[in-house]
């Protein structure tokens, strides 16, 4: 284990390369998306909250320093107490995070004071961990684009991250239909134009 430290952020040590991600052009959504390798994507995390009904994977986010996770503020909208939610930090497969996934609760929750739910304007979101988390092969930190960064300049995007789901379970539903995905890391290739 060792300390994350910003300068190192997008290290990807498990993966070998994503060329063997499907492409956009090959399928009709995102939603199917294709498993992941196990740590090749280390600087993501999955937001959990915990329900009668079981523990669901609610949003994907990125971890930005050891103890401070960005993500989407829709997440919270309706999340009520926060105390009980998770932050799974190094996994893959939600269904066995495994060894060297670590877990954190939500000491802090920051939306966008500017956040408007009906158009999505400012969606992010702060989350300060309870604890630090140390980087290993499968926890790094991820990186945050500078502003000058022309996004439609990019050759290549990759969306990774889970759909909506009990933790421990997999979805049964048609593909394509939300909800339908195991919550298995997934990754997609396109092109990088922003939606208008």
């Amino acid at each position: 284990m060792a300390l994350c430290y910003r300068r190192t952020c997008g290290l990807q040590p498990m993966a070998s390369d994503h060329s063997s991600v499907a492409s956009a052009e090959d399928m009709s959504h995102a939603v199917g998306g294709t498993s992941a390798q196990s740590g090749a994507w280390p600087g993501i995390v999955s937001i959990q909250a915990t329900w009668e009904n079981g523990t669901w994977h609610m949003c994907t986010g990125v971890l930005l320093s050891p103890q401070w996770v960005l993500t989407v503020a829709h997440c919270f909208a309706r999340a009520g107490d926060n105390s009980t939610w998770e932050v799974v930090i190094g996994a893959t497969d939600l269904t066995q995070p495994g060894p060297e996934a670590a877990v954190r609760h939500i000491q802090r929750l920051l939306v966008h004071q500017h956040y408007v739910p009906a158009t999505a304007r400012n969606d992010i979101a702060l989350l300060e961990l309870d604890q630090p988390v140390e980087c290993s092969d499968y926890i790094q930190l991820g990186c945050v684009p500078d502003a000058s960064l022309r996004v439609s300049e990019l050759k290549s995007c990759y969306i990774a991250g889970w759909n909506l789901a009990r933790a421990g379970e997999e979805a049964v539903t048609e593909p394509g239909t939300p909800g339908s995905t195991p919550p298995l890391n997934t990754s997609t290739t396109g092109s990088c134009s922003r939606r208008a």
